[in-house]
């Protein structure tokens, strides 16, 4: 292992260095149906598995999620897909991304057009009324509260992202700066319990994120998948090419094995693409951090899983070779928990 040339930085940048998997690229491979392969189908189910909330909606009502997310929706704020205000009971669904486990079983790397991200959580927010969707009134808002133990920073931008081909991918939106004077809901003792006017903003109803010491709250102008992230400033010429080997001895489909590595450094997750010989994956990864790789596999519906520890040192010409022991779909998650931090 080298550090890379001046030639071969270029050709990374242009071509997504930090995302990686051990398979093709997304817009090379079929997605594999859910009956052939187990992977595929617990990334749906899990992308599918959220949260559920009866809720009022002409009343201001505040949500906290099982990881403690906390999600701030407005009396009359909802309407059907023709603007109508609605009435009766709907449902409120959430989804938290905050941990390694949560971001490798729904094939959320943290990547935004090829550069990594630091995660400040990843969230998927909707609103149905007997299962059908429904949107935001004009100039509504609803916010998100996301806990930041170890401190917060003013780089913090949101990121929307969409299901492409069973990977959620990122894309930034036009943000307010962090700490402006954006509205957002009153929880003190003085209101009543919310101010109703934060959810209303009809002169500005752009995407803003504002943060304290140890608390994010953004702003959200529509439902779907949200990340609260931004991009890691780093020295792209160290970092290193490295080469990983799935054992060669299983005979794994290349189109139904993933392979991330996760950075704890930045509660970060990427993963790398495969080559076109054998069994030989590259990819960017940063020099001299301590990395965790995980691999998930499927060959004649049995699922495989790797997860091992690694120093990335640049200097270091020794190719890692991932070996894998067969697993339960079922298991997965529990054995996902114990690469969280």
């Amino acid at each position: 292992m080298k550090k890379i040339t001046s030639g071969i930085l270029i050709l990374i940048i242009g071509t997504a260095l930090f995302t990686i998997s051990c398979k093709k690229h997304k817009d090379d491979v079929v997605p594999a149906s859910n009956t052939s392969d187990p992977i595929a189908a617990m990334y749906t189910s899990q992308q599918n598995s959220k949260q559920r909330f009866t809720v009022n909606p002409i009343r201001d009502t505040v949500l906290t999620g099982i990881n403690g997310t906390k999600l701030y929706i407005g009396g009359n704020t909802l309407c059907t897909s023709s603007g109508q205000p609605v009435t009766g009971d709907v449902t409120i669904e959430l989804k938290e991304l905050t941990h390694f486990s949560d971001m490798v079983l729904n094939n959320a790397p943290t990547v935004s057009n090829g550069k990594l991200l630091k995660s400040g959580g990843s969230f998927y927010v909707a609103a149905n009324q007997n299962g059908t969707p429904l949107t935001l009134a004009a100039h509504a808002n609803y916010f998100i509260e996301v806990a930041a133990p170890y401190g917060t920073s003013d780089s913090m931008k949101v990121f929307t992202g969409k299901d492409s081909s069973g990977v959620i991918a990122w894309t930034p939106v036009e943000t307010d700066t962090v700490n402006t004077n954006i509205e957002i809901p009153d929880t003190t003792a003085n209101k009543s319990p919310y101010d109703s006017a934060a959810y209303f903003t009809y002169y500005n109803t752009s995407w803003a994120i504002r943060n304290d010491a140890y608390t994010y709250m953004v702003k959200c102008t529509s439902f779907g998948w949200i990340n609260a992230d931004y991009f890691i400033e780093m020295n792209y010429s160290d970092l290193c090419e490295q080469t990983v080997i799935c054992d060669p001895s299983l005979n794994l489909d290349i189109a139904q094995t993933s392979v991330y590595y996760l950075l704890p450094a930045t509660n970060s997750c990427a993963s790398l693409y495969a080559t076109s010989v054998g069994f030989i994956f590259k990819g960017g990864i940063p020099n001299k951090e301590s990395i965790k790789i995980v691999a998930l596999a499927n060959k004649d519906g049995k699922c495989y899983i790797s997860v091992m520890d690694h120093f990335v040192n640049c200097d270091d010409t020794k190719t890692v070779v991932l070996y894998f022991t067969e697993i339960q779909e079922s298991d997965i998650p529990a054995a996902l928990e114990k690469i969280n931090i």
